[in-house]
């Protein structure tokens, strides 16, 4: 997604809490989040970042505005699998969490 005339960036891009690594790190969530279609698998990445400390928690609508109004099909996937005490344990959630931690470093 472009972002508009002066915007200069995504509002999704000012969750990234090191601003010079913002468009890599968005550039690496549209790889990970864009070919999904269940809720939990295009959240994963979301929750990753998050989790790696690179992304703050996202609102419904900056998440629309940068995944597009069909990605998910309601505020609740994102609310539940961003809220703090839910735990993702798997391989591929490690790896990712990983992923982001890198492009910080």
């Amino acid at each position: 997604h472009a972002p508009a005339a002066g915007e200069g960036q995504s509002s999704f891009a000012s969750l990234v809490t090191h601003p010079d690594k913002a468009e890599a790190v968005i550039r690496k969530l549209h790889e990970l989040v864009d070919r999904q279609t269940k809720a939990k698998e295009v959240v994963k990445p979301v929750r990753a970042a998050m989790d790696a400390g690179v992304l703050g928690r996202p609102t419904w609508r900056q998440f629309c505005t940068e995944f597009g109004p069909d990605k998910l099909k309601s505020s609740t996937s994102l609310s539940s699998y961003t809220e703090p005490g839910y735990q993702i344990q798997d391989g591929d959630f490690r790896e990712m969490v990983r992923m982001f931690q890198a492009l910080i470093e």
